[in-house]
């Protein structure tokens, strides 16, 4: 079968799934993938910009740390929460390219109109719009490289798309952070909503169509849908175990340009680019490596396709310790160039955590019947989400708040510190996961029941 074209007229029923390999030529491969990879960035920048904003949106509006928590944690979370199992529903019964694509194109413009709210309320109402909109993006971007690639391709390919996330901190860190500097977060807001109506457009003309002769997923009953992913213990596993290590991760992705400013007397501008720098470099590392590691691995045994999560987060917890202790002004003479140790401790530790996750959305795609892929992707985001962003960000708030009057600018530093005892939980679990994965996949290759 030759590429569609942009277009054709092609059935979007789920199909029987063919060999992704003589499906598509290699080049229109790269393509999805590239678009998949800027959809993700988009994604996470609309969520991190949101962070280097911090000091600016609360001189404007005066409110407290614990509220900044709030807007960029729960009111975020709960909207994405709520939207995820939905909209992958509608994924599969419907089109996965073009909820993906709307969704995309309502988190941009949500993102936009928060560069216009009068007040917290308006700000509030648009942060919730901002995670309706990116509910619907990983679970169809998931399914669609699933269905799209070999299985052989598969997690290395999910590590690529998932690398976009570290571009997405670089756009929505770094870039953001020069241009809140330089126009305001407003104007920053609206500019950086732009790029997404492209990519809506992309997505909803140029990814490829369902052929026909699939049994649709809209002959299964939702609730059958739902209740299959979570019988799947791996799934339910991985999702705890994504969850609440990465408490520590939203947490530190919300505070960690704050922090800086604080405790280590950054300007923002500085603290964002070395941020975005760092997350790019050990982001993009640790996530095209996991997923080449876990392919290979999982030669050996499977069940190397959820350990390598825990082997990555256990060595990550010291170091996200470390970064946290350091006093402010340490830095490292390398080739000529003073580099903060912070960042090379902040850039391995994006290494370690982020070597978890393309394993992780390939056990989560491997585990279910093919008709049940973007709701398993749906119920382990919004899972993770879910207990990540509503706990990370306003815990983290409300602990800095707490200590303020005892430890000053100083406070945030502390109620970072908590953070690598989430990690070391989530290491357990993905071991733990390790038990059930080699089993349940092999039920679903052989076709039976997950």
């Amino acid at each position: 079968m030759k590429d569609e074209p942009r277009g054709a007229r092609v059935s979007d029923a789920e199909p029987v799934q063919r060999p992704a390999e003589t499906s598509y030529s290699k080049p229109y491969l790269v393509y999805v993938l590239a678009l998949l990879f800027v959809a993700a960035a988009l994604n996470i920048s609309d969520r991190s910009l949101f962070a280097v904003m911090i000091p600016q949106i609360k001189a404007e509006f005066g409110i407290s740390d614990a509220t900044m928590g709030a807007l960029g944690g729960p009111y975020f979370a709960v909207a994405y929460v709520l939207f995820s199992l939905p909209l992958a529903v509608l994924a599969d019964r419907w089109s996965r390219r073009k909820v993906l694509a709307l969704s995309v194109a309502v988190f941009s413009a949500m993102t936009a109109l928060g560069g216009l709210a009068a007040n917290v309320l308006q700000l509030s109402i648009a942060r919730i719009g901002v995670g309706i909109g990116e509910a619907g993006g990983f679970p169809p971007a998931q399914s669609i490289i699933a269905s799209t690639f070999s299985a052989k391709q598969r997690t290395t390919a999910l590590g690529v798309m998932a690398a976009g996330i570290y571009a997405g901190v670089l756009l929505g860190t770094t870039v953001a952070g020069h241009m809140t500097v330089a126009l305001g977060w407003r104007q920053t807001f609206i500019l950086l909503a732009i790029p997404g109506v492209v990519v809506a457009l992309l997505a909803w003309t140029t990814l490829p169509r369902r052929p026909t002769g699939f049994s649709a997923l809209g002959k299964t009953p939702v609730v059958e849908t739902v209740l299959a992913c979570l019988k799947c213990r791996t799934l339910i596993l991985i999702t705890l175990a994504s969850g609440i290590s990465n408490i520590s991760g939203l947490a530190m992705q919300f505070w960690f340009p704050t922090f800086l400013v604080r405790s280590h007397g950054m300007p923002m501008q500085e603290a964002a680019t070395w941020i975005g720098a760092m997350a790019v470099i050990g982001g993009i590392i640790g996530t095209v490596g996991g997923g080449m590691l876990a392919d290979r691995l999982r030669r050996i045994h499977e069940s190397w396709q959820v350990w390598i999560g825990a082997v990555s987060l256990i060595v990550g917890a010291p170091i996200l310790f470390a970064q946290f202790l350091l006093p402010a002004g340490v830095s490292l003479d390398l080739l000529g160039f003073k580099i903060p140790v912070i960042f090379l401790l902040s850039g391995t530790y994006s290494a370690c955590y982020s070597a978890t996750q393309a394993p992780a959305f390939g056990a989560a795609m491997s585990v279910v019947p093919a008709r049940y892929r973007s709701m398993s992707g749906a119920v382990y985001t919004a899972g993770l989400t879910l207990i990540a962003a509503v706990i990370g960000p306003w815990l983290v708030g409300a602990l800095s708040d707490g200590l303020t009057a005892q430890y000053g600018l100083e406070s945030l530093r502390y109620a970072l510190l908590l953070a690598p005892i989430p990690v070391v939980i989530g290491s357990a679990l993905f071991w733990w996961a390790g038990a059930f994965y080699r089993r349940e996949k092999a039920a679903v290759d052989a076709g039976a029941p997950a």
